[in-house]
């Protein structure tokens, strides 16, 4: 019985290390599709062509600053 107990509590460990990374990575991918989602909401590509070249310049300079990407 106790025997049982251990492989089974190692089976569960080696599991969670195994799991672990795919959830870190999730979480990295999912902040990473956030800010990707906000900052093409925040260039405005839409209506890039009605800008002039020095509005769509302070536009990212905007966005940038906005999202801490500095």
């Amino acid at each position: 019985m106790f025997i049982i107990i251990i492989f089974s509590t190692l089976g569960t460990l080696k599991y969670i290390y195994l799991v672990r990374p795919f959830s870190a990575e999730n979480h990295k991918n999912k902040i990473i599709n956030d800010y990707r989602i906000k900052l093409k909401n925040c260039f405005d590509l839409e209506n890039k062509k009605n800008r002039k070249i020095h509005e769509s310049i302070s536009l990212i300079e905007y966005c940038v600053k906005e999202f801490g990407l500095n």
